[in-house]
């Protein structure tokens, strides 16, 4: 099975965007930003919830177009509403059966874009395999955190790499263990 990655920056506090959704607090680091775009090259595959996918209408997206056009898309909403022929996937039910069909059906590693509500439940049900962070050298105060839920779980650090911004990526194995 295929291990699904969440991807994802955040605060040093732990939040991925102001309260409104707002991501231009984050800097753009060209080198990062190069960076990331390598890194996708790792996935054929993105999982995201309604919120995540409906954030890119802000910055051009069309309702039911791609995000990353060489990757397959599973939006899961109850309640997301995609033009018909839409080049992207609903998943409205049954999201953890999907979830296990598409970890033992895919090529790649699944990128897991966005996060905390769609994050938090699929850490509740212990299918998020990595956690790899690009960490900001600043402080949000509030927003929206990486997980929607208070959870105890263990991660076993991978590796790092930092930036001359003073952005590091963080790459941790989530250790899925009762407590």
């Amino acid at each position: 099975m295929k291990p699904i990655i969440y991807y994802v920056a955040a605060s040093l506090d732990g939040f991925i965007s102001k309260k409104d959704d707002d991501v231009s607090c984050f800097p753009h680091d060209e080198k990062l930003i190069a960076h990331y775009f390598d890194q996708l090259k790792k996935f054929e595959t993105v999982i995201m919830g309604k919120n995540t996918y409906e954030v890119g209408y802000k910055f051009g997206l069309a309702p039911g177009k791609k995000a990353y056009p060489h990757m397959e898309h599973y939006i899961f909403s109850k309640s997301i509403q995609l033009p018909e022929g839409s080049e992207v996937n609903q998943v409205s039910k049954n999201w953890r059966d999907k979830i296990i069909e598409l970890k033992s059906i895919s090529r790649t590693p699944i990128y897991l874009c966005g996060g905390t509500q769609f994050a938090g439940w699929l850490s509740s049900e212990n299918l998020i395999d990595e956690i790899w962070i690009k960490l900001n050298p600043f402080v949000l105060g509030d927003g929206k955190g990486l997980f929607g839920f208070d959870r105890y779980f263990k991660l076993k650090h991978l590796e790092q790499k930092i930036f001359e911004s003073g952005i590091i990526e963080i790459k941790y194995r989530v250790i899925h263990e009762k407590i």
